[in-house]
């Protein structure tokens, strides 16, 4: 399996200290609270399920998984978690394509065990728990296919507005079945895309129960050659014992704080339009950003990490819609933000942590909103109140499934803006010899559950450059030129940030 040296890519060593430094007790917790569902939850239930149906459950589903079904799973507001992949060849040989997903994918060991076994089963209920449970007649060919819609061109792809009403699609309406595995890889040929003409494209589709992002880049990358070696993980700094004895006293008062300053922040974002339909639209666009050597200059210069320069861009671009429609500018909005946690394991498992702060975005000076949000962001991680947050959620959600739907009736308001840090592959990807790109990681939003989420933003990394992405409901987006023109803010931020860096003092 090919590791990911995301710390390499998005992080200076100063940055790694502090990155480390914000993880290293949620890696206890995770620990301690893995032992507290195996005694609660996995000892019981698991033993009981050995016993009465041995052979046919795999294994209990997590507790972190169950809080993405929502259940939602089987319905078109399913939490679903989409990669493009884009092949420099016009066709596949799908026979071959299959033969190598069973042998390098599904039939996979590690430790004499099945790495992905989930790929074969279904999600069911049972003893009030969520449970992977072998299909009987599973059967590649019913999740491997081509994608035969006649709503979507292949002269077309090229057009964005085309392009948004193909993700659309992979995202929201195909609605996953109860008797069948949650993923499937659908495939185009002989495509015309903004890179070129005469394309492939991979759609790899996976419920977010299933797993993360990171876990599909990672089980894909089984099927890709590269020629260049993977780098070795950058190894965990930690703090003495005495230090995180006195921040896990602390962590209650901390996360208290947290929910009376930040968590209750309730500003939205004015829409800018009307919706139009009962079902609003969602429009949607990723664009090449810098080399990720630029940003590591910008970061540098500043004495910032990588997730402060990614909201002070977005800081930028919700400012200036306020400013081109004559509105006084909030003095602050708040943002969520999901982070990929270090040593994500080879399984399909979510794996991350999540977190918000209050973007200043009232700040008209790019430099001092910068540093303010820097600031934020450190205090932040310094409290470890997303590792005391995730443990309280694991507890919830290790509950019996009768009790945690009765939480699912009354959800709570959404951050208006959420940012998503995915760290792809650093070296180039090939299939059979053709070289490989990814356009497009993303997770669907919910179409008729918008509870004040404006702006869904999304930065990957391939291959030594970034990537980022926005999604936005037709109130907030009328069209994928007006997503690209957010996203050109952005940019236009980190070039101001990257020109005025030669003359910053830190």
């Amino acid at each position: 399996m090919r590791e990911y040296d995301c710390d390499k890519i998005l992080l200076s060593d100063k940055d790694k200290f502090h990155f480390f430094e914000s993880v290293d007790i949620g890696t206890i917790w995770n620990n301690q609270l893995n032992n507290i569902e195996s005694t609660a939850r996995k000892k019981f239930v698991t033993l009981v399920a050995k016993i009465f149906k041995r052979g046919t459950l795999v294994k209990i589903v997590t507790g972190g998984s169950t809080l993405l079904d929502q259940t939602l799973t089987f319905t078109r507001n399913a939490i679903t978690i989409v990669a493009i992949v884009e092949i420099d060849r016009e066709k596949i040989d799908l026979s071959r394509f299959k033969g190598d997903f069973e042998t390098k994918v599904l039939h996979k060991k590690y430790e004499s065990q099945l790495l992905y076994p989930e790929l074969q089963c279904k999600l069911v209920e049972w003893w009030g728990y969520y449970f992977w449970e072998k299909c009987d007649n599973f059967d590649v060919n019913d999740h491997i296919k081509f994608l035969r819609e006649p709503d979507f061109s292949k002269d077309s792809s090229a057009n964005p507005e085309d392009f948004n009403k193909l993700i659309n699609h992979v995202t929201h309406e195909r609605i996953w079945v109860k008797e069948k595995p949650l993923w499937e890889i659908l495939i185009m040929e002989n495509v015309t895309t903004e890179r070129a003409r005469g394309q492939t494209l991979l759609i790899f589709r996976c419920s977010h129960v299933l797993c993360d992002g990171i876990s599909v880049l990672k089980m894909s990358s089984n099927l890709f050659e590269t020629d260049v070696p993977a780098n070795k993980s950058v190894p965990q700094e930690f703090d003495n014992i005495s230090s995180q004895i006195w921040l896990l006293l602390k962590i209650p008062y901390l996360f208290v704080s947290f929910v009376k300053n930040i968590s209750s922040h309730v500003n939205r974002v004015p829409p800018p339009n009307k919706r139009l339909h009962e079902i609003p639209e969602i429009f949607t666009k990723t664009m090449e950003s810098m080399p990720m050597s630029v940003f590591k200059r910008i970061k540098d210069a500043y004495g910032i990490d990588h997730l402060s320069l990614l909201l002070a861009g977005v800081a930028f671009a919700i400012r200036q819609t306020y400013l081109e429609r004559g509105l006084k500018v909030d003095d602050e909005i708040k943002a969520g933000f999901i982070q990929p946690l270090p040593s994500h394991p080879m399984k399909l498992r979510n794996h991350f942590t999540a977190g918000s702060i209050l973007l200043p975005i009232g700040e008209p000076d790019s430099i001092k909103r910068l540093k303010l949000i820097s600031a934020r962001i450190r205090k932040f991680r310094s409290t470890r109140v997303s590792i005391f947050a995730a443990f309280i959620y694991k507890m919830i959600y290790a509950l019996p499934l009768p009790i945690v739907r009765q939480l699912w009736k009354n959800p709570p308001i959404q951050t208006p803006i959420m940012v998503n840090n995915i760290c792809g592959p650093s070296q180039k990807y090939y299939l059979y010899g053709d070289q490989v790109s990814i356009p497009f990681i993303g997770v669907n939003m919910a179409r008729t559950q918008n509870r004040g989420l404006a702006y869904d933003t999304r930065f990957h990394t391939y291959n030594g450059t970034g990537h980022l992405g926005v999604s936005g409901f037709e109130e907030y987006f009328s069209s994928t030129a007006e997503a690209s023109k957010f996203l050109a803010d952005c940019f236009s931020e980190w070039e101001k940030l990257s020109g005025m860096a030669n003359t910053f003092e830190v």
